[in-house]
């Protein structure tokens, strides 16, 4: 490779390696992620998804407790909508915005239509 593999290089690996379904390249990938940039999150988030979606769900709980144990957290996601020419931002679980009741209630009333149809719902209460 004419550059030398750091971290970076290793992370686009490992989500390739997700993108192809290859856990034991991504064990490989995961390894050396983890001795070079310990502390980023994004490094045990793609591995435990790799893991979660080939059911490797141990291996899911492992790496949360050692997230936990080093004190890495995963900053929320978050999304935003303008209306109005007023941009709203919102996070899992936000009930600062002024609307939430209503905000929630419609995200309600769309969720359990579309978990009647088929689609897995974790849950179909936001508050």
């Amino acid at each position: 490779m004419p550059i030398e593999s750091n971290a970076i290089v290793w992370r686009a690996f490992l989500a390739a390696c997700r993108l192809h379904g290859n856990t034991a390249f991504a064990e490989v990938a995961a390894k050396h992620i983890f001795e070079l940039d310990p502390k980023h999150c994004g490094n045990y988030v793609l591995m435990s998804n790799i893991y979660g979606a080939t059911g490797h769900y141990e291996a899911v709980s492992d790496l949360r407790l050692t997230m936990k144990g080093q004190n890495i957290k995963k900053k929320p996601g978050y999304s935003w909508i303008e209306v109005n020419n007023s941009v709203h931002n919102f996070i899992t679980g936000d009930q600062d915005h002024p609307e939430a009741n209503s905000i929630y209630a419609a995200l309600e009333s769309l969720i359990v239509p579309i978990c009647e149809h088929g689609y897995f719902c974790l849950s179909s209460t936001f508050l």
